[in-house]
């Protein structure tokens, strides 16, 4: 629980010297695994360990440091990561063919497992590009991520799934997984799949992420990226859309919710629940953040 823990302040806010290691406190599980439960926890040790990196290397890409380069360390670092996500990934294969599952709950679980390892393996093999062009070179590993979420919700009831929707659940979920693919893959058709697949596998509420919210931040991201309206997109209304590959300066380096659950009245007299969201981008070297309010609502049927 702990280790599972120690990720969570760096997504919310805290620095890498507020909050401890626990590579030197927990020894992991090692292969061959013999339960999914061995395999997850060896990999909640590499996701801790991960998401402390991505954050060492923050400074460097879009902070203060951003004119220096990355110091030999990160790179080391980077490089054993990397390799010890690759041997989990090879080790989890194996598991896999070893104990198949014999249910469909199992077989979502194992596949939910397998997403949380690509997308880590995305992000530090990402992680010390100064551009966000790096992403571009982890596209079969998106698509790998969204081939699985749309496998667990072939085996999920239909429409009934979304009125049973879970309000909360103290982990990490789908929606951070999902979410990362949402603004980071700059392929079109996968982060719509991506897109969807959160809004219909997600919990409306996953420890501090909130899905209204998520939701509404990923939807504008792609909007902003591609130049289009998502809505006038997905309703076939835009058939000459450019769906290119976006330059780096058109690309959202991050976003940040400054004002989170605002009323306000729209142009119809109608009052909604409003958030301010701020977004990143580096041109020329230059950062820049550009607000905007977007609405969120309780209603995501609507999304799918």
């Amino acid at each position: 629980m702990l280790v599972r823990l120690s990720i969570f302040p760096f997504f919310f806010g805290r620095t890498i010297t507020t909050f401890p290691s626990l590579s030197d406190l927990v020894i992991g599980t090692t292969a061959p695994y013999t339960t999914l439960e061995e395999g997850l926890f060896a990999l909640d040790l590499l996701q801790a360990r991960s998401v402390r990196f991505i954050r060492s290397s923050d400074t460097y890409r879009q902070g203060i440091m951003y004119s220096i380069d990355f110091p030999d360390n990160l790179y080391k670092e980077q490089f054993d990561i990397l390799a010890a996500l690759n041997q989990w990934l090879l080790d989890f294969s194996v598991f896999r063919e070893t104990y198949p599952p014999t249910c469909h709950d199992t077989k979502a679980a194992y596949l939910g497992t397998l997403m949380k390892g690509l997308v880590s393996k995305i992000w530090v093999a990402s992680a010390l590009d100064k551009t966000e062009m790096g992403y571009d070179d982890q596209l079969a590993s998106f698509k790998a991520v969204v081939d699985a979420a749309e496998d667990i919700i072939s085996m999920l009831p239909p429409v009934q799934a979304l009125h049973s929707k879970s309000k909360f659940t103290f982990g990490m979920g789908y929606m951070p997984v999902l979410y990362l693919v949402v603004i980071k893959c700059r392929d079109l058709g996968i982060r719509r799949r991506a897109f969807h697949s959160m809004i219909y596998l997600a919990t409306c509420q996953e420890n501090l992420w909130d899905l209204s919210a998520m939701s509404a931040t990923g939807r504008r991201v792609i909007e902003l990226e591609h130049s289009i309206s998502l809505e006038a997109f997905d309703k076939e209304e835009l058939p000459n859309a450019c769906t290119s590959v976006p330059l780096d300066e058109m690309r959202i380096r991050d976003s940040i919710i400054t004002k989170p659950r605002e009323t306000q009245t729209d142009g119809f007299g109608e009052s909604l629940p409003y958030i301010r969201v701020s977004f990143l981008y580096a041109r020329s070297g230059i950062f820049d953040f550009v607000d905007e309010w977007l609405a969120i609502g309780p209603g995501l049927t609507s999304l799918i």
